[in-house]
């Protein structure tokens, strides 16, 4: 079983060092996996941990697919204990070489996971998904209705005005040009209020790189 480590220095590094250090996270994760080796009856096998330190940064493709390769076939690896989360690649090699992904592609549409099934399982909602049901609720609850809970008080008995917000990526994630379509035509479609400008668009800051 592969614990995927995210290169030193990256986004997923820094989010990651909110849990603690590199080297405690993986201590947390071998003190889980021996105490799983002795409660549970896994019927004379046991789970052996190999800690994988990426090669590339986490939204480099050619380095997740190549990663992938070498769980799969020189690691040998059952499942892969996460992966990067600014590219697929990962994840849809080790599903190609029919290797479990698990918390993988949190970023990724749910037609990826289909694509990819049963191999991928994301520990959250799909991007998509989290998109919809924000913007139906925005839709049904928010638009139309006065800014009541603003924090200035002059605003209270104005109508709410929304932006969209959204993170861009080079090249962009596979489907998410149509997810933006189909959110952009919901928006239009319930007459949600767009202030102007109607999105903002920014990239992820890769810590310790220009």
């Amino acid at each position: 079983l592969v614990y995927y480590q995210p290169e030193p220095g990256g986004l997923a590094s820094a989010v990651q060092s909110a849990a603690g250090t590199p080297a405690q996270s993986l201590a947390t994760i071998q003190s889980f996996v021996a105490m799983f080796n002795h409660v549970f009856e896994l019927y004379g096998r046991h789970i052996n941990l190999i800690p994988f330190q990426a090669t590339g940064a986490d939204n480099d493709p050619v380095a997740a697919h190549a990663d992938a390769v070498t769980v799969a076939q020189q690691d040998h690896a059952f499942a892969s204990i996460g992966g990067p989360g600014e590219t697929s690649a990962y994840e849809q090699e080790l599903a190609r070489l029919h290797v479990l992904c698990m918390v993988c592609g949190d970023s990724t549409t749910y037609g990826q996971i289909q694509q990819n099934a049963p191999y991928q399982w994301a520990n959250l909602p799909t991007a998509d998904t989290s998109l919809n049901e924000t913007v139906d609720y925005m839709i049904a609850k928010l638009n139309g209705k006065d800014a009541i809970w603003a924090g200035d008080a002059s605003m209270h008995t104005r109508k709410r005005s929304f932006i969209v917000v959204s993170e861009t990526s080079v090249p962009p994630a596979p489907g998410f040009e149509a997810l933006t379509a189909s959110l952009e035509k919901k928006l239009r479609d319930g007459h949600v209020k767009m202030a102007p400008p109607s999105d903002l668009t920014y990239n992820l800051n890769q810590i310790g790189r220009s």
